[in-house]
């Protein structure tokens, strides 16, 4: 059973937190537990210290015997005990604060915020007990699994007066699960979503009387993020954007970083102008720049030139590459334009699908604004093919 220790309630009351912490200290932390520990070089290394320094003795006596050489010898020794010394009994102070877990050590300060610590873990040996601090990296070796790293720890924290509990509980509160899902809740809640559970994230509602779900698909690493929305669609249009990997049949829009980026599919000029506004695009890239990201809306079809087009036009022509001025200019014939009672005409579902990348799936910050820009790039396009079928 662990135990929620007091620290030294002396060494407590006697921390500088602003003189440790300099800016990074924030108003109002205060300083939770504290307790100072002997690092534990010696009790690993006490043998290999004690034979060498014997060792190292016998020879420096040797020297001075053998060729007068005392005030070398001596002064060899001075500096092996000093050095020995300084190792053995160098003193590190552990602390816990209502923000962060530091430890403080004559090599310096290191200090993590519970926002990126994912768990903790211990172990005992005959000196003390162990805290270890982790984080989650990704192994590539197991499909984008996760697993645990140790960044840094507490040594020799006695046994009865150890700090987990505090920390397990301040890990509750501010860790990167509870801040990830409390900022996608809040986001989700501005745009009028609800959540469906209170374990999974998944949102539901209307935007703009759009039927809308989210939902986030793991966490720590995600394995998608998807929006869904129901958006009319009048004259039967459909889009399709995804990464440039390959090109086929691929539609330009006369924005080279957009169009470097993305594959395009559509079939009406204006259909396309209205959708792929400046602020969508930009959207857009941020999060094609975080992670692999798809958008789907409508029944696809094919890719229609416009016969009235000039044979001579600048813009690009060719099997795998079409101007966008060059596709059809409104919607074709052969689709219904019209239909008899919009509120209840044609609908079709704009899908985006995105997976964040590695350098994103672990970093709490950049993985908030991956969030935040699918959920957002989906709703501007959705609100854009409404208002192009208004």
């Amino acid at each position: 059973m662990k135990t929620t220790g007091k620290g030294n309630t002396a060494l407590k009351g006697n921390i500088n937190l602003r003189q440790i912490l300099g800016q990074k200290y924030e108003m109002g932390e205060e300083v939770l537990w504290a307790e100072k520990a002997q690092s534990n070089n010696f009790h690993i290394f006490e043998k290999e210290y004690l034979l060498t320094s014997f060792v190292i003795l016998l020879i420096s006596l040797g020297l001075c015997f053998f060729y007068t050489l005392a005030g070398i010898g001596f002064f060899f020794i001075a500096m092996l005990g000093s050095y020995l010394f300084q190792s053995v009994k160098q003193k590190v102070v552990n602390i816990v604060t209502s923000e962060r877990v530091i430890v403080l050590s004559e090599n310096g300060t290191t200090h993590r915020k519970y926002a990126s610590i994912f768990n903790i873990s211990s172990s005992n040996n005959d000196k003390g007990r162990m805290i270890m601090f982790q984080e989650r990296v990704t192994d590539k070796n197991y499909d984008g699994n996760s697993g645990l790293d140790t960044v840094f720890h507490f040594e020799l924290v006695d046994k009865l007066n150890s700090p987990e509990a505090i920390i397990n509980k301040l890990l509750d509160e501010k860790g990167p699960h509870k801040v990830v899902k409390e900022a996608t809740l809040k986001l989700m809640e501005e745009v009028g979503l609800h959540q469906d559970s209170n374990w999974y994230m998944r949102y539901n509602g209307e935007i703009d009387g759009m039927k809308t779900a989210v939902e986030v698909d793991g966490l720590f690493p995600i394995k998608s993020v998807k929006v869904l929305i129901d958006c009319p669609n009048y004259s039967n249009n459909f889009l399709v954007v995804k990464e440039q990997i390959d090109r086929k049949i691929d539609v330009q829009v006369g924005d080279p970083e957009f169009d470097n980026a993305f594959i395009v599919k559509s079939d009406a000029r204006d259909f396309l102008e209205t959708i792929l506004t400046e602020e969508i695009k930009k959207r857009m890239l941020n999060c094609l720049g975080q992670g692999a990201c798809t958008y789907n809306f409508g029944k696809t079809g094919k890719v229609m030139k416009d016969k009235k087009i000039d044979k001579s036009s600048q813009f690009a022509d060719d099997e795998d590459v079409l101007d966008f001025q060059m596709l059809t200019k409104t919607t074709r014939k052969d689709k219904p334009t019209i239909v008899e009672n919009r509120k209840t005409g044609t609908t079709a579902q704009l899908k985006f699908i995105g997976t964040p990348m590695d350098s994103v799936q672990m970093n709490v910050p950049f993985l908030k604004k991956y969030i935040e820009n699918c959920l957002m790039s989906a709703v501007q396009i959705a609100k854009q093919i409404k208002k192009y079928n208004s």
